[in-house]
C-alpha cells in the first residue's frame, strides 16, 4: 500500500484576501508568494515550509 508523504498544495476559497494573508503570515509564519500580476490578482499564493497554500477570491465560499 502506499503511503502520502508529501502535500505540496491546498486551495481554498476566500472572501477577505488582506485579512487571510495577514493571519496566515502572522500566526503561522508564511511567505507570500509574488508570482505574477495576472496571478496575484485571482488568487493568494503563500509558503508554509514545504507546502503552499494557494486562494481562490469568492463573495461567499463554502464552509466545509
Amino acid at each position: 500500500m502506499s503511503r502520502v508523504t508529501t502535500i505540496h498544495h491546498v486551495n481554498l476559497q476566500i472572501s477577505d484576501r488582506e485579512q487571510t494573508r495577514d493571519w496566515y503570515e502572522k500566526v503561522l509564519g508564511a511567505e507570500f508568494l509574488d508570482r505574477s500580476p495576472a496571478l496575484n490578482k485571482g488568487q493568494l499564493q503563500l509558503r508554509l515550509g514545504n507546502a503552499e497554500i494557494h486562494t481562490n477570491d469568492t463573495k461567499e465560499p463554502v464552509r466545509v
